[in-house]
């Protein structure tokens, strides 16, 4: 079994430790969560990309499957306690043990092998997060607008301000705007920003179609976001028409509308906005996906099958990107192939098939999306 480059061959039976390492941590946090059902779908996201697990519960008993990606399933059997659910993994003649524990947005899952003594090891566990599909992420409001009618000049509407109104307005605003928007926060808030890939990488696309640099945004600032991402503004649209052209747009689109949501939450928890047990669980959400931060143009190369997948090692943005085992593409649902990289803040479920924008933007031959009409 492969994950993310770690090779799992261990085999073992249940035990006790699983029940005495494991709980005590988990329990801290479920008292104050309230019980929901595991059963339903749900996708891997980083170190676990291209992994799927389906979960059903009755009666606090857990069946399921864990299909690692261009392999076949694990069964999944367990038992639920509190908040959380732990059990076995079995293919063949392979045996893990898992723990799993609820999370605002998906789960948690600890894979576990055996020891030498055949008891779950803990020490060399592996987390992974995974995000319930169907679940409907905030859509931003409503703009009806007309085929016909021509977007309002910059100046008849107030820019954003501040982080969590550039969140809101991210995919509302003309990518001029957007540049002028991103520009304005604070190197902090900037910094924030960068390290969720893939929202970095659409912010790349969109500021690159406005031909910067311009008035809202200046030479300087272009070349710091360029640096930042090691690429230029017309390599990178190459390569996302290339994704475009594919119909390669649901997975990216989910992506990014999971980490905008998991930024806009990072947001609420540092002003005091937020519970402590939510920003709790909103912090071990993040973790992972900033601990495997990639380059936009390694993003896009990856989406358009130019380059092997590569994952970086160390603690952010600024390690060294490294070649990993290849995984199967996800499956496209129906009616990706026509979809366009973008539109406004779509549900988990829309993401596939957003809606065709009525006036599209170009730069150099690229359709930019608008808001959705």
């Amino acid at each position: 079994m492969q994950a993310r480059g770690c090779d799992f061959a261990w085999q073992g039976r249940w035990g006790r430790i699983l029940t005495c390492l494991i709980l005590p941590v988990f329990v801290l946090f479920s008292a104050e969560a309230e019980a929901r059902s595991f059963s339903g779908v749900y996708t891997g996201l980083a170190e676990a990309e291209g992994y799927r697990l389906t979960v059903t519960e009755v009666d606090a008993r857990i069946a399921g499957q864990l299909r690692p990606p261009g392999q076949s399933a694990f069964a999944l059997n367990g038992h639920r306690t509190g908040a959380a659910a732990q059990g076995l993994l079995k293919r063949g003649a392979e045996t893990f043990y898992f723990h799993m524990e609820e999370r605002p947005l998906g789960l948690q899952f600890l894979l576990i092998p055996a020891g030498p003594d055949d008891e779950p090891d803990i020490a060399e566990a592996v987390e992974m997060s995974f995000l319930k599909e169907g679940l409907r992420l905030p859509d931003a409001p409503e703009e009806k607008q007309k085929e016909e009618e021509v977007p309002a000049p910059v100046t008849s509407q107030p820019l954003p301000k501040d982080i969590l109104g550039f969140l809101e307005a991210f995919r509302r605003l003309e990518p001029k705007e957007l540049a002028q928007v991103y520009g304005g926060l604070s190197g902090g808030e900037r910094d924030l920003v960068q390290l969720f890939d893939h929202v970095a990488a659409e912010l790349l696309w969109r500021i690159c179609t406005g031909a910067p640099p311009h008035e809202g945004f200046s030479a300087r600032q272009l070349e710091v976001l360029l640096e930042r991402q090691q690429t230029g503004c017309e390599e990178y649209l190459v390569l996302v028409g290339k994704v475009r052209d594919a119909g390669l747009t649901g997975e990216f689109v989910r992506k990014v509308n999971f980490q905008l949501d998991i930024l806009r939450e990072t947001v609420r928890c540092d002003r005091g906005e937020e519970a402590g047990p939510r920003c709790i669980d909103i912090g071990a959400m993040r973790a992972p996906l900033i601990a495997r931060w990639r380059p936009a143009k390694s993003i896009m190369e990856r989406l358009a099958g130019d380059a092997p997948p590569v994952r970086s090692e160390g603690n952010g943005p600024h390690a060294a990107p490294v070649a990993v085992l290849p995984q199967e593409n996800p499956a496209r649902e129906a009616g990706e192939e026509n979809a366009l990289l973008p539109l406004a803040r779509p549900g988990a479920e829309e993401a596939s098939e957003p809606a065709p924008a009525p006036l599209p933007l170009t730069a150099g031959g690229l359709r930019l999306p608008l808001a959705r009409p």
